[in-house]
């Protein structure tokens, strides 16, 4: 499910020493055409009730919302999804809240530190997914926030891999679901899915 994602060439050979003549240099200017190319514009998306604000793709589609309740280890909650997509990739941002009650209840270490719930439910959405980890990253965001980031694969239809980037931040009860999905396997680290990621902030620290 992917709409068309802008395709980005990085780097231009300068050549220098001896004069170039006129066919080269209408050669270099085409190749510089080629190679130089813009985002376009993220589409900036604030959820006041969510107390959130990201920057969607520019070169994705409309902002389409859908919200359902779902069955978690520690109860059911409403899961609030946004995506947007292209031809190519997709992004996501989802929220939704724990009850921390039946965390504790559950695993009391997991109620009492963030950073062991993070990785706890970053791998079962992997597990859910049937994905195949590449890499991981831990990070605190804005000095305050646990984050947890994963690379992996997932095999679409047809056989086809899928490559995801996904980070989950805590801000407890509540966590925030990061998504980036493209078919190509560079996607997760293009620059608009880079700036996806990086314009996500919570409004009220």
């Amino acid at each position: 499910m992917f709409f068309r994602m802008l395709l980005f060439i990085v780097g231009i050979s300068i050549l220098i020493g001896n004069p170039i003549d006129a066919q080269a240099r209408k050669k270099r200017k085409a190749s510089k055409k080629k190679t130089v190319q813009v985002l376009k514009p993220a589409k900036k998306f604030t959820h006041d009730e969510g107390n959130f604000s990201i920057a969607f793709p520019g070169s994705h589609g409309q902002v389409k919302g859908d919200t359902s309740l779902i069955s978690t280890t520690f109860g059911q909650t409403q899961f609030y999804a946004y995506t947007t997509n292209s031809t190519q990739s997709a992004s996501m941002i989802a929220l939704y809240e724990l009850d921390m009650k039946k965390v504790a209840e559950k695993d009391i270490e997991l109620a009492e530190n963030n950073r062991i719930l993070l990785d706890t439910l970053q791998a079962q959405l992997i597990a859910n997914l049937g994905g195949i980890v590449q890499r991981k990253v831990k990070m605190v965001r804005e000095g305050l926030y646990h984050s947890r980031i994963s690379y992996f694969t997932v095999k679409g239809e047809g056989d086809k891999t899928i490559y995801f980037r996904c980070e989950n931040i805590i801000n407890a009860p509540r966590v925030y679901q990061l998504l980036y999905q493209s078919s190509v396997k560079s996607g997760p680290d293009s620059p608009e899915a880079k700036k996806f990621f990086q314009s996500f902030s919570l409004k009220n620290k």
